[in-house]
């Protein structure tokens, strides 16, 4: 059986740059093994504009214990 982790964060973006910031966060969990599974944009009237990330990535099996089946 598959067991994940999960992470969330909260990252500010520039509103100007916000494709292009939000796509180098992205690509660097992403080299970390990390995938996200949800984006939310956090509705606010301040720069910088926010985002909450949920992110995922499978364990490693050495990872795992017989308890965890």
């Amino acid at each position: 059986m598959q067991r994940f982790e999960y992470r969330v964060e909260t990252v500010s973006l520039d509103p100007n740059c916000f494709d292009e910031q939000l796509a180098g966060v992205l690509n660097r969990w992403g080299r970390q093994g990390w995938r996200a599974c949800h984006l939310a944009i956090m509705p606010s009237e301040e720069q910088p504009s926010r985002a909450r990330i949920v992110l995922e990535r499978r364990l490693a099996s050495w990872l795992l214990s017989d308890e965890d089946d």
